[in-house]
């Protein structure tokens, strides 16, 4: 009898080994997008099982124990505002987009310069696929790289530098008929040539341009008379002068009498009054992105484009930040562009463009070739307040096991932590409006917060010079 004690606990287990259990999973699709998966039926064995999440790969193992990352926090998130639409070919080159490659609407359908040391060409209708067009000219050169700009002047051409160490200028025909142009060459100026953080606007039957290079030159071009304007005022800089205008630096026409400039390293903003030929100061933009949390600047693959009176921005410098701001107010963080499928952030080659219905499209660069597409519907933080020291100073989520759950929620969620050592923490939460809806403090490990009306929130835990920052989501 008592062998039978020991054999007892096998036959219990043994049908465990075969049983089936249903797992809700949820997976990236080919736009990028979170899509849920249903069930998945697993078989209880030794084998582990690998299940595809948006973050990665993990193991269910036995009784469905979480081996590689912590279990999804509740049902999958709803699609965002950013979608992946298609993407541009690797022929003729059989490179993706890069340093020097760009975005530009013209006419009916968006021109892409895939960059990277390439000559590639083509058009994009949305709903379709990019077209290959003759290839980009540059004379010396294999092909485009840094320094690269191009603009529309809202009728039949495009104006287009190449950069890469030239001072080449050209102009193509969307109509078809000429094709390339050779223009006069970009005035020398200091004698550098455009390699990094060029800008072009047009407005008015003028080109402007930035010319970077670590430089204050602004020009502008008479499309008319077909000569180069000398005599604008340079761009500005605030606190950091002699140190020019690098690589991310970028420019765009907000109307008739308005330009922009966004400089990088510094996120400096300048506004350039075309009538009085004079550069004011605009709100700089925001090293910390209140849906990030990390301290960034403006670098290669910033980009802007102008939308019903706002100017939406990338950042670039391999974030994913993107953001909006009504001139003369102060930028807003919006939902930041997905890392996956292709997990790339937005660097050298990223850019935006603007279709005829409103919609913003996008390149990510970054050795990438996904387009983009922003609808509009997603989130805004704006204006979080910010702790000085707490920007500079973070640490990772996984660093202190940080755990919403569940999230999304129906109401009641616990924020779970595990520090080194028993101390304070804070946590605040904020609306998309930035307005505090909670505020707490704890030394047990977690947080329980109840009643939270329906919508995203920016969830914000602090102790001692850390944060963290995580997205919380309620549901009716």
């Amino acid at each position: 009898m008592n062998k039978w004690k020991y054999l007892l606990p096998l036959f219990l287990f043994f049908p465990l080994l075969f049983a089936q259990y249903q797992i809700p999973w949820y997976s990236v699709n080919s736009g990028g997008n979170p899509v849920t998966g249903g069930d998945f039926k697993m078989n209880a064995s030794l084998a582990q099982t690998a299940i595809g999440t948006s973050e990665g790969t993990g193991y269910k193992g036995f009784f469905g124990f979480w081996y590689g990352f912590p279990p999804p926090e509740g049902p999958p998130p709803p699609a965002g505002a950013w979608q992946r639409v298609t993407d541009v070919p690797l022929s003729p080159s059989g490179k993706k987009i890069k340093s020097g490659g760009l975005i530009v609407f013209g006419g009916d359908r968006f021109y892409i310069v895939k960059g990277n040391n390439t000559k590639d060409f083509y058009y994009f209708i949305p709903e379709g696929t990019p077209v290959q067009l003759d290839s980009v000219p540059i004379e010396g050169k294999k092909g485009v790289k840094k320094g690269s700009g191009m603009c529309y002047d809202g009728s039949r051409w495009l104006y287009f530098v190449p950069g890469t160490g030239t001072f080449q200028f050209y102009k193509y025909d969307t109509h078809g008929e000429s094709g390339w142009v050779k223009l006069p060459d970009v005035p020398e100026g200091g004698g550098k040539a455009l390699k990094g953080g060029t800008g072009m606007a047009y407005v008015n039957g003028i080109v402007y341009l930035l010319k970077g290079s670590k430089t204050k030159e602004f020009y502008g071009f008479n499309t008319a008379t077909g000569e180069w304007i000398t005599t604008l005022e340079p761009a500005p800089e605030g606190a950091y002068t002699g140190k020019g205008y690098g690589d991310g630096s970028c420019l765009v026409g907000f109307d008739d009498n308005t330009i922009y400039a966004l400089r990088a390293k510094y996120n400096e903003f300048y506004k350039y009054d075309i009538a009085s030929n004079a550069w004011t100061p605009d709100s700089a933009m925001p090293f910390v992105h209140p849906m990030w949390g990390k301290n960034k600047k403006v670098g290669e693959g910033a980009g802007m484009v102008v939308k019903g009176g706002k100017i939406y921005a990338f950042k670039g410098n391999n974030t994913k930040e993107f953001w909006s701001i009504t001139p003369g107010s102060n930028w807003v963080g919006l939902d930041t562009i997905p890392k996956l499928p292709d997990k790339k952030y937005v660097k050298g080659g990223g850019g935006l463009g603007l279709w005829t219905d409103g919609t913003i499209y996008a390149l990510k660069g970054n050795n990438t070739t996904s387009i983009w597409k922003y609808t509009g519907s997603g989130v805004s933080f704006a204006g979080l307040p910010r702790n000085g020291a707490m920007a500079e100073k973070r640490i990772e989520s996984k660093a202190i096991g940080l755990r919403i759950l569940p999230n999304p929620t129906k109401g009641l969620t616990t924020v779970y932590y595990n520090l080194p050592k028993k101390e304070q923490a804070t946590l605040r939460i904020y609306n998309t409006l930035g307005e505090l809806v909670y505020s707490a403090k704890s030394d047990k490990g977690l947080f329980t917060i109840k009643k939270l009306p329906a919508g995203i929130y920016l969830l914000r835990f602090e102790t001692k010079g850390y944060r963290v920052e995580k997205k919380l989501i309620v549901v009716k």
